[in-house]
């Protein structure tokens, strides 16, 4: 499996990831594989029994798409500088 967050162009997967991944062509997920955590792609396609917990954006339409990955960036980051806060 894979622990990190993924950047790529279009991905077919299957197997564990656990971490974000950013496609943005599209992001395919075969059968059985896990997804901990969100995905982010014009297009995102998952066959039977994939088990995922996350968020998930997928559009089309570039302008859209753009404006909805940067807020959804900006939210995580503000998620994670919170969290820091609080533990350290």
């Amino acid at each position: 499996g894979i622990e990190g967050d993924l950047v790529v162009k279009a991905a077919s997967i299957g197997g564990v990831v656990v971490g974000d991944v950013c496609g943005t062509g599209s992001v395919k997920w075969w059968t059985s594989s896990v997804v901990l955590g969100n995905i982010i792609s014009k297009k995102v396609q998952m066959e039977e029994n994939v088990v995922f917990q996350g968020h998930c954006i997928s559009i089309e339409k570039e302008e859209k798409y753009k404006l909805s990955v940067d807020k959804f960036l900006q939210a995580k980051a503000i998620r994670e500088k919170a969290v820091l806060k609080w533990i350290l």
